[in-house]
């Protein structure tokens, strides 16, 4: 049975394209909506592993607080705070740009 990303050249042309971004960037950001929820961090937390295991630089940026009590996290994570202009933002759990934290630092950066 074939992987479905090969049945629509058009996903597969954007995962490759995605992973392009990936592997030129040297610091990536992770980001999530307020008030994250388990969904949200643990896509970052899963995530910040692969880019660890890449070797790439992050930070995970919550616009607040977890509301939950949660004992997997990221391995750096800021509260409505950057400490580096990143090459890539990658956003996890939301589809709304009004729900995370995107300083105008971030506005020129593919996300």
């Amino acid at each position: 049975m074939a992987h479905p990303l090969h049945d629509n050249p058009y996903e597969s042309e954007k995962v490759a394209r995605a992973w392009q971004l990936i592997n030129q960037a040297s610091q990536i950001t992770l980001l999530t909506h307020r008030k994250p929820d388990g969904d949200g961090v643990s896509a970052c937390a899963a995530f910040d592993e692969i880019l660890a295991a890449l070797e790439k630089e992050t930070e995970t940026i919550y616009p607040t607080k977890s509301y939950m009590k949660l004992s997997f996290h990221a391995r750096y994570v800021e509260i409505d705070n950057h400490t580096f202009i990143p090459d890539l933002i990658i956003a996890f759990d939301t589809a709304s740009r009004d729900r995370m934290y995107l300083p105008d630092a971030f506005k020129d950066i593919p996300l």
